[in-house]
């Protein structure tokens, strides 16, 4: 039996206690766990860093194998299997949002367009009745129905957002199809780097 635990973008400094927490009530030791799944973004910078390194730090110890999974991939389950194209949308900075397009095909979600673009330029990638979900369709609702008209197809709120538990079902699920062990490989997904570099380029 393949025990779990997840990262999460916003627990931050919070998240070593709630683990602490977590594995005392569920009477687990971290030797019993057999596979941790790591949500790598987009999303904040910070929380990525902060949760993907927390999952390398149990991963390399206990040589317990770390499986990553896009935000946009955990938000797409919300909605399997939809037969309307599915637009996600997770708020930037700067006017922009990150932007992930695509539709279910059988049992997987196929990624048409994945970028981060200028709210006011959404209109000329949607051109059909699309599912908005994510965030940002929350935030932006009034311009997105502006923009759009009855294009726009929104997603109720409760599934606007990543599940924790989607996180753990689709990390199984890709390491028993492939049967590997990632962990120091692993790095988040920004799809934009934040605005402050040093000279050299790096962060």
């Amino acid at each position: 039996m393949v025990e779990y635990i997840f990262t999460a973008s916003l627990l931050s400094e919070n998240y070593l206690p709630r683990l602490k927490s977590l594995l005392e009530q569920s009477n687990w030791k971290i030797e019993e766990i057999g596979v941790i799944g790591v949500d790598l973004g987009p999303g904040s910078f910070t929380g990525l860093r902060v949760g993907l390194s927390i999952a390398k730090g149990f991963s390399l110890p206990y040589k317990i194998p770390v499986v990553g999974v896009s935000t946009f991939e955990v938000i797409a389950y919300n909605f399997y299997p939809s037969s309307l194209p599915l637009l996600i949308l997770i708020p930037c900075r700067r006017g922009e949002v990150f932007f992930c397009k695509g539709r279910w095909e059988e049992e997987r979600m196929k990624i048409i367009s994945e970028e981060v673009v200028r709210l006011e330029d959404i209109r000329f990638r949607v051109t059909s009745p699309t599912l908005i979900t994510g965030e940002g369709s929350l935030i932006y609702r009034e311009e997105l129905k502006e923009l759009l008209g009855n294009k726009a197809i929104f997603s109720p709120p409760t599934q606007s957002f990543p599940r924790p538990s989607t996180v753990c079902l689709l990390a199984e699920k890709r390491w028993r199809e492939v049967s590997w062990e990632e962990g120091i490989s692993l790095s988040p997904r920004y799809l934009k780097y934040p605005t402050i570099r040093k000279e050299n380029g790096s962060i």
